[in-house]
C-alpha cells in the first residue's frame, strides 16, 4: 500500500558493535567495573541467555568465576579483528589459584567469553576453561591471551582449556612475548588444551561429517605467536584450524601416555612461519595418535637461521614404543563405529618451501608408512569436504546491542559531550536567538524546510531553556524539518528527546531518519524508489499512526507503535518496508533466522522520551546491515541482515529530524530537544554528578504484541 515518504533527506546513525557472538541474548547486565567481585555480581544477576558486559578497565583477579549459566561474558566494547590484532580495553591479570572463568555449555544458549585481554600474573591456572556436552557450543572470540612459560600437559595448565563437545574460537591472539625455561624465545608445554567428552571409539567427524558443526572445536582467524602445545590435543580431541597464522608455534596430538590421546585434526587455509631467531621449534605438528590432514596452507621455513634446523610440517610417532601393528588409536588409524580401521593422514595442495615435509620417528617406521598411514601430495583425502567457513554460528549469532547508560553517562546533563572524539554533531537548540530555525539562522544544520519554532516555554523544554516545536496547521500536506550532513560513516548512532502534545492524534511520519548516499546529495528526495545499491538507503525511526488506513487493528493509541521505516535493496515495493519490533508488517521477511521479535511499544504522550537510532551499513555484497531502536535506554527493536548498498561510497551521511503530515488534524504538535550523533551508543542524559547507573525500565509505555502473518 502506498505510503508517502519524508520530504527531505536523512543521515545515518550507526552503532559501535559490541561483539559477542551467540544467539541473540535476552538481557544485558553491565558490571560496575572489571573487578572480579563486580563481574561476579553481574553473573549472579544473569539468567540463561543473558550477556554480562565488562566496562573498560584493568584488574587483577585473585579468584575465579565459575558458572553453569548459559551466558556470555564479554567486554562492553569490542572491535572484531581477524587475527586478533585489535585494541582491548578490558585487561585481567591472573593471580587466581583456580581458572579465571569456568563455563559449561548447554542446549538452549551459547556460553562463552569475548573481548578480554588475559595477562600472566603470579599463577599459571587457566584463563578460560570451557566444558560440557551442550548442543549450543561454547564461543570464545576477540580475546588476547598473554602466555608465559607453562610446562606440562595437564588441563589446568593451559591458558585456554577446551573440554567441551565442540566450540568455536575466532579472532583471538595467543602471544608469548617472553622466553622458555631454557632461555629461548617463546614457551614450552600446553598453551591450548583440547579434550572432548565424545569417546575416541566413535566414527570420524572430519570435514562435513561434522554435519552441524557441534562436535569438533573450530579455531578461525586466530594468531599464535611462539606458542608450544598450541594446541595440545589430548583425550578424544577433535580440532579444526583454518584461516589462522602460526608463527613459531607447534601443536600435537597426545598419544599412548594418555588415556586415549587425540582423535583427529584438520589444518587448512592457514599460514605457518617462524620469524623469531633461535625459536625452539623444529616441527609445526607432531601426531602421536589418531589422524588428520593439511591442505591449502602456506608452509614457510624459519625466516632467519636457527640452531634447531629446518621446519618440518608433520612429525609422526609417539614417544612410546609400538606394542604391535596395528596398534589401536595409533597415527593413521581411526574407528568406524564397530572396529579399528585405517584412516590415513593426508597432506596435499599446500604451498611454500616446507609444504610437503614430514618424518616418522624411528620406533614407528614399521607402523606408519607412506601410502598406507600417510599420503603426501597424491591427491585429496577421498570423500573429504571442508566444513562451512566461517562457522555458521558466527553468521547466525549477533553481537548484543548495548542498553542503559552509554557515552552520555560520562557527561552529566550532556555538558561537554560535544568534545568527545566519537561525537559528530550535537544540537540542544540553545544557541538560537530568534523565534524559529530559518535560512537566516540555521545554526549547525545544512538544510531547513517548513516551520520549526523555538520554544522557551519551560513546560515544553527537556533541558536548558530552549527546544524546537513543530505544529502542523492548515489543510494541505506538509513537511517540516532540518537536515545535517556529516562525514560518511559505517556505524552511526543518533540520540534525541521528543515529546508529543497530550492530545496528539497521530501523523504520517514523526521522528528522525538517517539516509545513506554520496557527499553533497543534501537535497535528494528518493522516496518511492527502491535503492539499487549505488544511490541511497533510508532508515527512519517512526511512529505508526492509527490514522493510516492500512494500520493494524491492534495499534489503537497515538502516537502509535515505534517502527523502522526502511528503504533497503530488498524491499518489495517502491515505498519502503514497515519493520515493526515484532517483524515486517509488509513485504517478505528479510531479517533472517537470528531476528528476535520484541513487543511493539507505544510511547506515552505529554512526556519527554529519549530515542536512539542506530544504522550499521552492510558490507557491500553481504546482508549484514543492522538497525537498532532504543527508548529511554531500552532496546525495543533490532533488525539484522539488511542490504542497504552495493558500493562503499554509499555511506551514512544525512540526519533528518522532522514531521510529515499527509492530512492535518488538531494538536499535531511535537517538541524536539538534546540531539547527539556519534559513532557509538550514546544512551540517555545522565543527571547531575551522581554515580552512573543504567536507567530503570520506562514507565507509561503501552506494550502490545502483534502477530505478523
Amino acid at each position: 500500500m502506498r505510503r508517502t515518504g519524508w520530504r527531505a533527506t536523512g543521515v545515518i546513525v550507526m552503532c559501535q558493535t559490541t561483539l559477542l557472538f551467540g544467539v541473540a541474548r535476552a538481557a544485558t547486565h553491565t558490571a560496575a567495573s572489571c573487578a572480579r567481585a563486580d563481574v561476579q555480581a553481574a553473573v549472579n544477576a544473569a539468567v540463561d541467555g543473558d550477556t554480562v558486559l565488562i566496562p573498560a578497565g584493568t584488574a587483577t583477579w585473585t579468584n575465579g568465576i565459575e558458572t553453569t549459566k548459559q551466558i556470555m561474558i564479554q567486554a562492553q566494547t569490542i572491535t572484531p579483528t581477524p587475527g586478533g590484532d585489535a585494541a582491548w580495553n578490558v585487561v585481567i591479570t591472573n593471580n587466581s589459584p583456580v581458572p579465571l572463568i569456568t563455563m559449561t555449555s548447554g542446549d538452549d544458549f551459547h556460553c562463552g567469553v569475548a573481548g578480554i585481554t588475559f595477562m600472566e600474573g603470579s599463577r599459571k591456572t587457566n584463563y578460560i576453561r570451557i566444558q560440557g556436552t551442550g548442543s549450543n557450543v561454547p564461543l570464545v572470540h576477540d580475546c588476547r591471551f598473554d602466555i608465559d612459560e607453562r610446562f606440562g600437559d595437564e588441563p589446568g595448565i593451559a591458558v585456554l582449556a577446551c573440554l567441551s563437545t565442540g566450540g568455536v574460537i575466532w579472532n583471538c591472539m595467543f602471544d608469548t612475548p617472553g622466553a622458555d625455561f631454557q632461555g629461548y624465545p617463546g614457551s614450552q608445554g600446553a598453551s591450548v588444551y583440547i579434550h572432548s567428552p565424545r569417546d575416541w571409539y566413535t566414527p570420524s567427524t572430519m570435514g562435513a561429517l561434522d554435519s552441524n558443526g557441534t562436535v569438533n572445536v573450530y579455531f578461525e582467524d586466530c594468531t599464535f605467536f611462539n606458542c608450544s602445545g598450541c594446541p595440545d590435543i589430548d583425550d578424544n580431541g577433535r580440532v579444526v584450524f583454518r584461516h589462522c597464522l602460526f608463527d613459531g608455534t607447534g601443536g600435537l596430538t597426545h598419544g599412548f601416555t594418555s588415556m586415549r590421546g587425540g582423535r583427529h585434526f584438520e589444518y587448512y587455509d592457514n599460514t605457518f612461519t617462524v620469524t623469531t631467531p633461535e625459536r625452539n621449534q623444529a616441527r609445526y605438528f607432531w601426531c602421536r595418535a589418531g589422524t588428520g590432514l593439511f591442505t591449502d596452507n602456506v608452509v614457510s621455513n624459519c625466516a632467519t637461521p636457527s640452531a634447531f634446523g629446518n621446519q618440518t610440517l608433520l612429525a609422526v610417532g609417539d614417544n612410546t614404543v609400538p606394542t604391535g601393528y596395528p596398534q589401536s588409536r595409533q597415527p593413521g588409524w581411526g574407528y568406524d563405529g564397530t572396529r579399528d580401521v585405517i584412516d590415513p593422514m593426508y597432506i596435499w595442495n599446500n604451498t611454500g618451501p616446507r609444504a610437503g615435509t614430514w618424518d616418522v620417528y624411528a620406533d614407528w617406521t614399521n607402523s606408519v608408512r607412506l601410502n598406507r598411514e600417510l599420503y603426501v601430495d597424491s591427491g585429496p583425502k577421498p570423500g573429504y569436504t571442508k566444513y562451512a567457513y566461517p562457522h555458521p554460528v558466527r553468521d547466525d549469532a549477533l553481537p548484543p546491542l548495548p542498553e542503559g547508560a552509554g557515552l552520555a553517562a560520562a557527561y552529566p546533563d550532556d555538558a561537554g559531550i560535544a568534545g568527545h572524539a566519537d561525537v559528530l554533531f550535537t544540537e540542544n537548540f540553545e544557541s538560537f536567538s530568534g523565534d524559529r530555525i530559518s535560512w537566516s539562522e540555521i545554526g549547525g544544520w545544512d538544510n531547513v524546510y517548513g516551520n520549526l519554532l523555538i520554544t522557551r516555554d519551560a513546560a515544553n523544554v527537556n533541558r536548558g531553556s530552549q527546544a524546537v516545536r513543530i505544529t502542523c496547521t492548515g489543510t494541505a500536506q506538509q513537511s517540516h524539518g532540518v537536515v545535517k550532513q556529516v562525514a560518511g560513516q559505517e556505524r552511526l548512532f543518533v540520540r534525541w528527546y521528543m515529546k508529543f502534545h497530550p492530545a496528539f492524534p497521530g501523523c504520517h511520519h514523526t521522528g528522525l531518519s538517517i539516509r545513506g548516499g554520496r557527499a553533497g546529495d543534501l537535497f535528494a528526495n528518493p522516496t518511492g524508489t527502491v535503492p539499487n545499491g549505488t544511490n541511497f538507503f533510508w532508515v527512519c525511526l517512526d511512529h505508526l499512526s492509527p490514522l493510516h488506513s492500512w494500520n493494524p487493528a491492534a495499534n489503537t493509541e497515538p502516537p502509535g507503535w515505534v517502527y523502522n521505516y526502511c528503504y533497503h535493496m530488498d524491499q518489495d515495493t517502491g515505498w519502503g518496508d514497515v519493520l515493526l519490533s515484532t517483524g515486517p508488517l509488509n513485504g517478505s521477511d528479510k531479517l533472517g533466522p537470528d531476528f528476535v521479535p520484541r513487543p511493539n511499544v507505544t510511547p506515552p504522550r505529554d512526556r519527554w522520551i529519549c530515542y536512539e537510532l542506530m544504522v550499521q551499513n552492510n558490507t557491500p555484497g553481504e546482508r549484514d546491515g543492522r538497525v537498532g531502536v532504543w527508548i529511554d535506554g531500552n532496546l525495543v527493536a533490532d533488525h539484522p541482515n539488511l542490504r542497504f548498498r552495493g558500493i562503499a561510497e554509499i555511506a551514512s551521511r544525512f540526519i533528518n529530524l522532522g514531521v510529515y503530515s499527509s492530512a492535518v488534524f488538531a494538536d499535531q504538535t511535537v517538541w524536539y530537544d538534546d540531539l547527539v550523533a556519534a559513532t557509538r551508543y550514546i544512551g540517555p542524559i545522565a543527571a547531575g554528578n551522581v554515580d552512573v547507573v543504567p536507567p530503570a525500565a520506562p514507565r507509561g509505555l503501552r506494550v502490545q504484541a502483534f502477530a505478523v502473518p
